[in-house]
């Protein structure tokens, strides 16, 4: 990079933080600070009003500041992507960690105008997903998609084909496997349902688009000490393949599937 981490402005150290790449600039804030432990952090979260972006063509960093009041909550583990000129936020954890005020798991969703700079809460009509942390979105056909998740376990389903895992150490909290969209336009959330198989309940995975009709799902943990590798294909139109994976008896998968949703 031309600039050095010794001159102004450049990003503090951080983890669980969010970035979203625009066109030839990448944009990041939250997360974070000092040193981790497990998925947790030592010390409190990164403010949100802590924004950068690297034009990536330049090679610079710039700090922004933000023109709202309706700026996120300052967490980590919260999911991002765009639409157009729009940034999207999806949820996120705040711990406490110098208290014994239990983690908050936040459910709102918000959306940064690229231009303007300018944060806002989004108004939702109807049912929401709850609050959760590391989960992933990504963008498809003009819509968020959010899948899976660690947080609050829900009191009713909110969703027809989600699994939920039960953490072994905090009762009322998990995993989960839910598969929400989002339409900006109608301003709401909908349960999104596939046919045939689908990823276990997770969190810290990948969720990337690949066209306008497809996203591909990568890894994550399922609260068994172990890190997945297998990979999804989503086909919200017509089809999704499945390539092998791990099938928890010392056993590495290669078989190939194909799922047309229309039959």
């Amino acid at each position: 990079m031309a600039q050095s981490p010794e001159r102004v402005p450049w990003p503090s150290a951080r983890g669980c933080h969010e970035s979203v790449v625009v066109e030839d600039k990448m944009f990041v804030w939250g997360g974070g600070a000092a040193s981790l432990s497990g998925y947790g952090m030592a010390v409190p979260c990164l403010s949100r009003l802590d924004l950068f972006s690297v034009n990536m063509l330049s090679e610079e960093w710039n700090s922004h500041t933000a023109n709202s009041s309706e700026t996120p909550p300052p967490c980590y583990g919260a999911a991002a992507t765009y639409i157009g000129n729009k940034i999207y936020s999806h949820g996120g954890v705040i711990r406490w960690t110098h208290s014994a005020q239990p983690d908050e798991f936040v459910s709102d969703l918000y959306e940064m105008i690229i231009d303007e700079m300018r944060w806002r809460k989004v108004e939702i009509r109807g049912i929401k997903p709850t609050g959760r942390c590391g989960a992933a979105m990504c963008s498809v056909d003009g819509k968020l998609l959010l899948m899976g998740g660690e947080g609050p376990l829900p009191l009713e389903r909110k969703h027809p084909q989600a699994e939920y895992k039960e953490r072994t150490y905090s009762r009322g909290e998990g995993y989960n496997n839910e598969l929400f969209e989002f339409d900006p336009q109608k301003g709401c959330w909908s349960p999104v349902c596939v046919a045939g198989s689908k990823p276990s309940p997770r969190r810290g995975h990948t969720l990337t688009a690949v066209d306008e009709k497809k996203a591909v799902l990568f890894g994550g943990y399922n609260g068994d000490d172990k890190l997945l590798n297998d990979l999804w294909l989503l086909d919200v139109e017509k089809k999704a393949v499945l390539f092998g994976g791990y099938n928890g008896d010392d056993k590495l998968l290669n078989d190939l599937w194909l799922l047309d949703v229309e039959r």
